[in-house]
């Protein structure tokens, strides 16, 4: 899986918010295959269509390091063995913390002795 973070403004009630939304894409078995070379490296196929230089990774977890540290989400969403995994990006509203309770008071009495 690699995740990928997108600003996106949203407008609620006349206000823009600016937000970071959450993106995942599964790098699936026929992606690693496309890159495979024959001497057992792997070159990103991402970087061959679009790009002046071509990626070698010498291990699958460096592929995926790779593409998710210098591939926007753009380029994810147009290669066609990545697939896109919804995630549930739901705003949660907390209550909000308890107002601290004043310390605690204490109380004297004052003893009058009468004699």
């Amino acid at each position: 899986m690699i995740g990928k973070r997108t600003p996106i403004t949203i407008i609620d009630k006349g206000f823009e918010t600016d937000i970071m939304e959450t993106r995942e894409f599964r790098l699936g078995q026929r992606f690693v295959l496309k890159c495979h070379t024959s001497d057992g490296a792997y070159a990103c196929v991402i970087c061959s269509k679009g790009h002046d230089v071509d990626a070698l990774c010498r291990t699958v977890e460096s592929l995926v390091k790779h593409v998710g540290t210098y591939h926007n989400a753009e380029e994810l969403e147009r290669e066609i063995d990545l697939k896109e995994v919804k995630v549930d990006t739901q705003r949660l509203t907390l209550p909000a913390p308890r107002a601290p309770s004043p310390p605690a008071m204490m109380r004297r009495e004052v003893m009058e002795e009468y004699r």
